[in-house]
């Protein structure tokens, strides 16, 4: 089974270990959920299936709640988008719709934003080997 996991780019440059495709994984994976699928789409539109995306934990105490998934990375995107400020707010957000994805090796590949866009997650193909 191969599934797909969001990974928020600061997890990754905060608490973990770079990875690369072909790597032997274990990862904290909430099960696809209705906010993951509406912030996926949010930023990539219609371009990515989002509905079994699964967000990855790298930190904080719910990792340790969250059944942890094996396997081995099979690809690796880095997710680009825009961001705009929030009415009435003022707070920086992803600007909808303005995601792209970049194809990469490994998670400590440069990654090369166009401009004024900004990198903001990876989007990870794992073919699962065993859930626990």
């Amino acid at each position: 089974m191969t599934v797909r996991a969001w990974m928020a780019a600061w997890e990754v440059e905060c608490c973990g270990a770079p990875f690369r495709i072909g790597d032997a994984v274990e990862w904290a994976l909430l099960p696809p959920a209705s906010r993951t699928t509406a912030f996926v789409r949010g930023q990539l539109g219609e371009s990515v299936e989002a509905d079994d995306v699964r967000s990855a934990l790298r930190h904080g105490r719910r990792v340790m709640d969250v059944p942890k998934t094996s396997g081995v990375v099979t690809g690796i995107n880095a997710v680009l988008c825009r961001f705009e400020r929030a009415e009435g707010t003022g707070e920086w957000i992803p600007k909808p719709r303005t995601g792209r994805l970049q194809p990469i090796e490994a998670s400590d590949d440069e990654v090369f934003p166009g401009d004024g866009e900004t990198f903001t997650a990876y989007l990870v193909d794992l073919d699962v080997t065993e859930i626990r």
